[in-house]
This record gives C-alpha cells, structure tokens and sequence, in this order.
C-alpha cells in the first residue's frame, strides 16, 4: 500500500524536524477510511479529515498542486521534445523546482522545511544533453577522467548530495554522479 507507506515516510520525517503530524486532509476513498491506513492514523492519534464524495474540489490545494505538477512536466517535456517515457522523471523534477520556487508567502517550501534557502545554482534545463565524465584513481590516488558518456539530463537525485541524474539511452540506465557537464544551448539548437 503505497498511501500507506509515504505517509508514514512523512511522519517519521516530520517528527525529525521536531513537528507532529495531527490532521490529515484525504478523499473520501475506502483505501483511507478503513483498513491499514484508517488504523495507522488512529493508533498514532491522526485525525482525518474526509471529503465528500464526487467532491474533489474539497481538496483544493492538493488538487491544485497536482495540476501544477502535471502541466510542469509536459512544458519540460515539450520544450526538449523527448517523448512520454520520461514523464515521470519530468514529474520528479517539476516536483524538485517547485519545492525550490518562493510562494505566496515569499519564501519557499525548501526553506520552510529545512530552515535555509535552497541552492538553485545547479538546476539546468531538463533534457539537456549531458556528459557524464568516468572517474579513475590514478596510481597517485588524484582522479582521473578518460572519457565522458553522452546522455540526457533528468534532473537531481534527493538520495545524493549533489548528485546529478543523467539517462544513458545506450544503456538504458539513469547514472548519477556529481562529474556532470550539462549543454544547456543545445536545447534551443534546432
């Protein structure tokens, strides 16, 4: 259970930052109102809040924010013309820009949560071509890069500090390394 899962992820990552989960705004779907879901939130002492059915609009934000999400990327998709097989790595990095994009409130929910502003300077154009440099240890321990593997920029990994992901269509593998040259021009290049 997928549901289940990410919002005990979430709890657990809030109570890191010190702040208790106490209500949680769900449709009015069976997944959430009875079963493992319902009985995790009561055991916890989560209240749920339910909305009415057929009545999505009463969970505006999250609707909202998934339209967002959505219509992020399919521009980043349409704008570098790769086709839909890389929709959900478009939705994980419309997600990564989101969270890192000042809202209403002047500040973004990357620094609500974590308390600093984020770095933006290493966002690059998704679907750039992208060089992903081999990394050697020479005999004298300095590294060595012999040769770069081309392949399309898909965004950041949230499981690596400053790591890049790069699909490498040869391989049919997302590699992820921090020896990343991106070619953002080469986008706009027809």
């Amino acid at each position: 259970d997928e549901s289940l899962g990410a919002l005990q992820k979430f709890r657990v990552d809030m109570e890191k930052d010190g702040d208790v989960l106490e209500v949680i705004q769900c449709d009015n779907a069976n997944e959430f109102r009875f079963g493992k879901f319902a009985a995790y939130c009561l055991h916890n002492g989560i209240h749920q809040r339910f909305s009415l059915p057929c009545r999505q609009w009463q969970n505006g934000v999250a609707e909202r924010a998934n339209r967002t999400l959505v219509e992020m990327a399919n521009c980043l998709l349409w704008n570098t013309r790769l086709s839909g097989g890389y929709w959900l790595l478009a939705m994980q990095q419309a997600a990564f820009i989101i969270n890192r994009c000042i809202s209403v409130d002047k500040v973004s929910p990357y620094q609500k949560w974590f308390g600093h502003p984020p770095d933006v300077s290493n966002i690059f154009i998704f679907g750039s071509p992208a060089y992903v440099f081999n990394e050697k240890v020479r005999r004298d321990g300095k590294m060595s890069y012999d040769h770069a593997e081309r392949g399309i920029y898909v965004g950041h990994s949230l499981q690596h500090k400053g790591g890049v992901r790069v699909y490498i269509p040869k391989r049919h593998a997302i590699v992820v390394s921090d020896t990343v040259e991106v070619n953002e021009a080469a986008v706009f290049e027809t």
